[in-house]
């Protein structure tokens, strides 16, 4: 049965990344759930999925960053008595991140040292109710392997423009995760006719499960927790 799943799984995202190369896609959303956002690993071509996809959580996908130094070196630091500015480019590697600019003197130097990169999905599972019900989607984010005949395909610049003030500094590792959510999915939206919009397909409630795990849905019946952004 999960060979089954996984090869449903396979297939229908086959069938994705055919829409979105030609930007036929289904749903255009505006806000998700992000506190059991999955993304999928990416591994060398040929690697077989494993039960549940290959499929993470954010707290995860974060496990290489030490938010104990990071937070204790901007709680510490002169630099954030008044607002100061961070700015991140992202790279649209086969593992894409955002970058740090360094040449900005005002980038606090705790970013610098702990948050130099933060690593973005290259594809997401998510719930929303946007469409008036409780659903499960999937978006993928367009990286320089995604071309045609090995030609690069032009891909708009993204850049990520922060305001750090010392009240906005999470105090535990479990919002730094959601912060960094935050950021690391926003390359994900786009802006279409003054508004950020996040082209996604629907997922089958089969998938979303096996990918987010069933104890770590969102049911119609439960108190959802605010919709982001």
């Amino acid at each position: 049965m999960n060979f089954i799943r996984l090869l449903i799984f396979i297939i229908y995202l086959s069938v994705i990344g055919c829409s979105t190369s030609s930007r036929k896609v289904d749903y255009p959303l505006h806000q998700i759930l992000l506190y059991n956002l999955h993304l999928r690993k990416v591994y060398e071509e040929g690697h077989q999925s494993g039960s549940n996809l290959d499929c993470e959580s954010l707290k995860d996908f974060y496990r290489n960053i030490d938010f104990r130094s990071l937070r204790g070196c901007l709680l510490n630091s002169s630099e954030l008595q008044n607002s100061r500015v961070a700015d991140y480019d992202l790279k649209r590697e086969k593992a894409p991140f955002l970058e740090i600019i360094e040449d900005k003197n005002l980038s606090p130097s705790c970013l610098k040292q702990f948050l130099s990169q933060i690593p973005v999905p290259r594809e997401i599972i998510f719930q929303t109710q946007e469409e008036g019900r409780l659903n499960c989607y999937h978006a993928q984010i367009k990286v320089f392997e995604d071309s045609l005949l090995g030609i690069p395909a032009f891909f708009s610049r993204v850049h990520l423009h922060i305001d750090l003030e010392t009240s906005q500094i999470p105090r535990t590792d479990e919002d730094w995760v959601f912060l960094l959510g935050t950021w690391s999915i926003t390359p994900f939206f786009e802006e279409k006719a003054g508004e950020r919009v996040l082209f996604s397909n629907r997922l089958p409630s089969d998938i979303c499960s096996q990918c987010i795990g069933e104890k770590n849905l969102f049911h119609e019946k439960d108190i959802l927790p605010q919709l982001w952004p």
